[in-house]
């Protein structure tokens, strides 16, 4: 057996003991292998950004009535932290006395403490975490006993000196109106001239936006875009209220909580401000506020700003939304029916019959258009093409016994979604026939299920062929946008005949922040985070390029599969080596027979390069694992022969040779092979 490493330091009998530990003879003790590598601890996997959690660590159990949460400063920086803590039973109210610096969770704070001193409620779960801007977070997950004693009261702790956060007056945290109207007052920050986001959040909103107000959004009760430091709003009696405000472009805003006594007198009519004048406000051309549409679909127009050439946020808003967004588009977001980041001017979208829509525009960064409402009539047409929604995507061309997609090549490199196209295909293709997919990037933002035993490829390759030239745009690659969030990825396969010379993206980068991030990044799952999922005996996987998985892996191969041909693919930049949780394998084999993985090649996969769980009579042969400079792609290591509680761990018969290993020159593997996983864990599954 010749399995080659360089950069690493390996026992020389190495080869020796492997092959006798693979091979086995009759009667021989099974090789028994452990679980899964143990995760490091916070604040390692050599990222000098990331704090280390010091308590409440991970699955603890709080008995007290206050929780300290405590963490290590990072050596040498002296900034701010985003500490965020996150009652999981959470009913909207925040932490008492803290000046928050957001109002998504009930700990949002932004400190020089690395100690903070929170009351907790029996009971309850929380998940925490904090992070240096710009940087990946370290968090745990910890429940309150119930019951619980009572606690004195707390004192939080300073608030961040923010010369560019406005400091509310009034009304403050805890306070109680007893008027029909409500005057927001706050300091401005020293020396800025511009304008200011005011929002205000009604906790018992139905929707309706204060009257009379040119709203930037439609997101809360008030949102407004001004210079103004006071500004008066009528409110509701027996209502509770949230308020902060943060200058156009900086993130860091103030927050305060109010109710309004149920005596409070009826809304009166008050005076908005005048809204912000802006050269970067479009203008809203068609449909305008009031007009009714009568068709299936309507022409979204709007004038752009003089001299702009980048993307708008184009929003179309359902006033009696099922939650279904509109079909064959790659929303940006969830919040509406229509979420487009797009340079086009007039988009086509499907509306509804008797439905009410609200649409705004704006550009990144700056104020949207006071939204326009319009109608649908109750006696709109049929269903009509639109653009750019999956009716406009023909019939595949039967050309050369191979079934092509041609009319997706139009759809390349643009903001649409292709899922729902090459759904309907898979679903209407003849078992044994090919699905070829012209070159081009095409976005992904729902799972494609493959249940036929088909071949998926691009157009003009054969089995064969050199591999995807990932960089060359040779062949088709399809990129998982941010809103796909399901478990195992772009392709989950249950039936295959061939996958070939296709390239899938998982685009870690251009989903961060996403909800499969969160998902991933929390530890709560690295489902979302994998790229594609093969549950297929009798196939081949050929040719194809799996690269930037946003965790977990770039291909999964699951249990109990027979007669798989895994050759000649690159594994590539799957997951974040220095990142908590948002490592990646390379290829993940639960458990094989009477295959072969050849002749493939992986680099800067972070978690394992290439890992299996079993592999009887199969030929593991020909891999190159490699490692380049960049510390973020490294390794816990190469090529690991391993068990999981759920697989066999039976290696009889099979063939592991002439596979090279190579760490990189900063050696950033733990190890080249590694057999069995004692270092990790104290016991066997």
């Amino acid at each position: 057996m010749r399995n080659l490493l360089s950069g690493l330091v390996l026992n020389a009998n190495l080869d020796v003991a492997f092959a006798r530990n693979l091979a086995p003879s009759s009667g021989a003790q099974q090789l028994v292998l452990p679980q899964r590598l143990a995760e490091p601890a916070e604040g390692e996997a050599g990222n000098s950004h990331v704090p280390a959690v010091l308590g409440p660590l991970d699955g603890t159990t709080w008995t007290g009535s206050t929780v300290t949460l405590s963490f290590q400063p990072l050596a040498g920086y002296t900034g701010n932290y985003y500490v965020r803590l996150h009652d999981e039973q959470w009913d909207g109210r925040q932490a008492v006395g803290f000046r928050h610096d957001a109002t998504a969770h009930y700990l949002c704070l932004s400190t020089k403490q690395t100690s903070i001193t929170v009351p907790v409620r029996a009971g309850h779960t929380y998940r925490w975490w904090v992070h240096k801007p710009g940087f990946p977070a370290a968090g745990a997950r910890f429940n309150v006993a119930a019951p619980i004693p009572t606690g004195a009261p707390v004192t939080p702790p300073p608030p961040s000196v923010a010369p560019d956060v406005p400091v509310l007056l009034s009304p403050a945290t805890d306070s109680v109106v007893s008027a029909g109207t409500v005057t927001l007052n706050f300091q401005p920050t020293a020396g800025y001239t511009g304008n200011y986001y005011v929002r205000l959040h009604d906790e018992q909103w139905d929707g309706r936006q204060a009257v009379g107000f040119r709203h930037d959004a439609t997101a809360h009760y008030l949102c407004l875009l001004t210079k103004q430091t006071s500004i008066t709003v009528p409110v509701r009696a027996g209502h509770t209220y949230r308020w902060w405000v943060h200058q156009a472009g900086d993130a860091a805003a103030s927050a305060a909580r109010f109710s309004v006594a149920a005596t409070a007198p009826a809304d009166p009519v008050v005076t908005p401000p005048p809204p912000a004048s802006s050269p970067h406000v479009p203008v809203l051309l068609t449909p305008a506020t009031g007009s009714t549409i009568d068709t299936a679909s309507v022409a979204l127009t709007f004038q752009p700003p003089a001299g702009y050439t980048g993307n708008y946020y184009v929003r179309l808003h359902d006033e009696q939304w099922d939650g279904r967004q509109a079909a064959g588009f790659q929303h940006d977001a969830t919040a509406h029916y229509l979420c487009l980041l797009t340079k086009q001017t007039s988009i086509t979208v499907p509306v509804r019959a008797g439905h009410t829509y609200r649409w705004w525009v704006h550009k990144a960064g700056y104020a949207a258009t006071p939204a326009a409402t319009f109608a649908v009539s109750g006696t709109s047409a049929g269903s009509l093409p639109v653009t750019p929604g999956v009716d406009q995507l023909f019939d595949l061309e039967l050309i050369g016994g191979r079934y092509r997609a041609t009319a997706m090549q139009a759809w390349s490199n643009q903001n649409i979604d292709v899922s729902g196209a090459l759904q309907r295909w898979v679903d209407a293709l003849p078992v044994g026939a090919t699905l070829e997919l012209p070159a081009g990037k095409y976005s992904v933002s729902n799972q494609i299920v493959i249940n036929r035993r088909i071949t998926l490829t691009s157009v003009g390759k054969h089995l064969g062929d050199p591999r995807c030239d990932a960089s060359a745009g040779d062949c088709a690659e399809l990129i998982a946008s941010a809103a796909l969030n399901q478990p195992n990825g772009i392709l989950q396969i249950n039936q295959l005949a061939a996958l070939h010379h296709i390239i899938l993206n998982g685009n870690k980068e251009g989903r961060a922040g996403s909800l499969a991030y969160q998902m991933v990044a929390s530890g709560q799952s690295n489902r979302p985070g994998i790229t594609a999922r093969l549950s297929a005996s009798d196939c081949v996987i050929e040719g194809n390029v799996f690269k930037n998985a946003l965790g977990g892996t770039g291909l999964e191969v699951t249990g109990g599969l027979e007669r798989v041909d895994i050759r000649g693919n690159l594994f590539a930049n799957n997951g974040v080596h220095t990142a908590r949780n948002l490592w990646a394998d390379g290829l993940t084999v639960h458990d094989l027979r009477d295959s072969r993985v050849e002749n493939n090649q992986f680099i800067d996969n972070t978690d394992i390069d290439l890992i299996f769980g079993g592999a009887r009579n199969c030929v593991i042969r020909g891999n190159q694992i490699l490692h380049t400079s960049n510390r973020a792609g490294g390794a816990f290591a190469g090529l690991m022969i391993h068990k999981w509680s759920t697989t066999s761990g039976d290696y009889t018969g099979v063939d592991i040779s002439d596979n090279v290993i190579d760490g990189g020159p900063n050696r950033d593997i733990g190890s080249g092979i590694y057999v069995a996983s004692e270092g990790w864990y104290d016991q066997t599954p």
